[in-house]
């Protein structure tokens, strides 16, 4: 298969990883031609039109052994597993007795309000039995409610003129105008 073009789907079942982890290995132009924390290069897609890319598969070759060299000189810790996943018995006894301890955190809030709801539910059966036994009383007419007329609003308009002659012979004449608009009361 040297030399062949494979899509970005068929590159990644290959390299066995999802597209988040995927979209790491490719070099998209942005300046980083290697994969972070290692000196191995990044693929670089090949375009086969507006918008479809694909790989050459010997890059893809180059790139799965680069991988596993670098796995192999790097020293491996043991991994843990999530405690989640762990199996057996000490791991399910575990995981039993976070869920007991939870639920009894939660249980005395709930038994105290399970016992005032049953006293509720017995009160309101009670009062059923006594209302069928009542008789209904008659419905009260309500009286109509009573419409303002609206209310016409006031305008008030005050003019002023004010003559002055602060020097002989010089004569000011001020004009001043306001209006004021408000609801009657």
């Amino acid at each position: 298969m040297a030399n062949s073009i494979e899509r970005p789907e068929v590159t990644r079942a290959r390299l066995g990883v999802g597209l988040s982890k995927f979209r790491d290995f490719v070099d998209y132009g942005n300046g980083d031609a290697v994969i972070a924390g290692t000196d191995i290069r990044r693929l670089k897609p090949v375009p086969l039109g507006a918008r479809a890319i694909g790989f050459l598969s010997d890059e893809v070759d180059s790139l799965v052994e680069a991988l596993r060299a670098h796995r192999d000189s790097v020293p491996q810790h043991a991994r843990v597993q999530p405690e989640h996943l762990r199996t057996g018995r000490d791991a399910y006894w575990k995981r039993q007795r976070r869920k007991r301890a939870k639920q009894e955190r939660s249980k005395g809030k709930r038994r105290e309000t399970a016992i005032r709801g049953k006293a509720r539910k017995v009160a309101k059966t009670a009062k059923r039995v006594v209302a069928k036994v009542k008789p209904k009383r008659a419905p009260v007419k309500k009286a109509a409610r009573k419409v303002k007329p609206p209310v016409a609003a006031v305008v008030e308009t005050v003019a002023a003129e004010v003559i002055e002659q602060p020097t002989p012979g010089v004569i000011t004449v001020t004009e001043v105008e306001e209006t004021e608009a408000r609801k009657a009361s």
